[in-house]
């Protein structure tokens, strides 16, 4: 899947997850960390091959070390992933929160409210 249609998919995604309910997507984040946890082990494995595989594009020189290093995984990041979206779980709807509302005219009312920021593709290289 080339960048730009996994940012379409994302797009459609992130459209589906908008349309759930506080408490769905609550408890989807919270089930995306359990499965963090209980898939760890499957995760490091297929990490160390992709880690492999890197460490041989280094040795053919068309990957840089840096770039290697920054594929690994561990136990401990897992766990700091997994704890981090259980934050997010755990805050407050940030969807469809007031920030400010003021009246211009009579019945004219403006009114200051988040909304979802959509999807960012950021490619690092």
């Amino acid at each position: 899947m080339n960048p730009r249609m996994a940012a379409q998919a994302a797009r459609a995604s992130s459209r589906a997850v908008q349309a759930l309910s506080s408490k769905d997507r609550e408890e989807a984040l919270l089930r995306m960390a359990r499965a963090l946890r209980d898939q760890s082990k499957r995760i490091l494995t297929a990490n160390s091959a992709d880690v492999e595989a890197a460490q041989e594009a280094v040795s053919r020189g068309s990957m840089t070390q840096a770039m290697a290093d920054r594929l690994l995984l561990t136990e401990k990041k897992l766990g700091t992933l997994a704890a981090g979206i259980e934050a997010i779980a755990e805050m407050e709807e940030p969807i469809g929160a007031v920030l400010s509302e003021r009246e211009l005219a009579d019945g004219l009312v403006l009114r200051q409210e988040t909304v979802p920021l959509g999807v960012v593709l950021i490619i690092f290289e």
